[in-house]
């Protein structure tokens, strides 16, 4: 009898052990697997509203002034689609990373400038966790129209609107950049930086106006223009913890259509990391 207590026992004792392994084996599983994209979609970088699905086991539509934002089921870093860098929306690691459209206008150019052109391509994406480095794919069509008489608008702009913590230092050497879909009258355009802080004396936000050079280049092959902005002095400077408006007080392309002061500044807000 004392034998066979003792057997079950050092059986019951085994099956618990096996269980255990197991149930560590299985946690060991979940824990290595690795991040996977669970959501794909696109949209015009002032239209968040309308944004238009990107199917990862299908065919989606994009156009070259759209951004693509990927959406992880948990977070990861150094995001790239076909070797250019995604950015986070907010910490440097993210589940939501996003990638205008306008880096990627060597299919424009093979294109052609046709009224209306359609090109299937296979977008490559990398992206790193902590279990590594993977490779994924994702179908697009890329959609290029011919543009109409009509008014410029920004194509991509650097930061993003509404973009926070955003670097400061790099943004002091690269420069804050704005894209135009037209060549635009650079003697018309008025472009200002606004550095936006609490204001000790009243209960409100005061504001202050740096004062930065601004680069244009005309790519004649697109027909497009890119502003870049820097400051002029060390006083200039963003600084970190900041937040900061860019103001478009007027544009307008060389067929005179565009946007004057009387409609108001066009605004691209952000602030920078602590």
């Amino acid at each position: 009898m004392k034998l066979a207590r003792n057997h079950f026992v050092l059986l019951r004792c085994t099956v618990l052990f096996c269980g255990l392994c197991l149930l560590i084996c299985c946690s060991a599983d979940d824990e290595i697997q690795p991040a996977q994209i669970i959501e794909a979609s696109s949209y015009h970088y002032f239209q968040k509203l309308n944004t238009k699905p990107l199917p990862l086991n299908g065919r989606g539509e994009i156009s070259l002034s759209d951004t693509i934002e990927l959406v992880f089921d948990k977070p990861v870093r150094q995001v790239s689609i076909n070797t250019i860098d995604a950015r986070p929306n907010q910490e440097p690691t993210a589940t939501v990373w996003l990638l205008e459209i306008k880096p990627l206008e060597v299919w424009a150019r093979e294109m052609g400038p046709h009224l209306k052109l359609e090109k299937d391509v296979t977008l490559t994406i990398h992206y790193e966790d902590e279990t590594g480095v993977h490779i994924d794919t994702l179908d697009v069509t890329i959609v290029v129209y011919a543009e109409p008489a009509s008014p410029p608008v920004i194509s991509f702009a650097d930061p993003l609107n509404n973009e926070i913590n955003v670097d400061a230092n790099r943004l002091n050497q690269v420069g804050i950049q704005i894209g135009f879909n037209k060549q635009m009258d650079t003697q018309r355009t008025r472009i200002v930086v606004y550095n936006r802080f609490p204001n000790p004396v009243a209960f409100e936000r005061g504001q202050r106006i740096l004062h930065w050079n601004i680069d244009w280049v005309y790519d004649a092959m697109t027909n497009e223009t890119k502003a870049t902005l820097l400051p002029k002095s060390e006083d200039d400077r963003l600084l970190r913890g900041n937040e900061y408006e860019v103001r478009l007080l007027a544009f307008y392309d060389m067929s005179g259509h565009g946007r004057g002061p009387e409609e108001g500044p066009l605004v691209i807000q952000f602030r920078t990391m602590s």
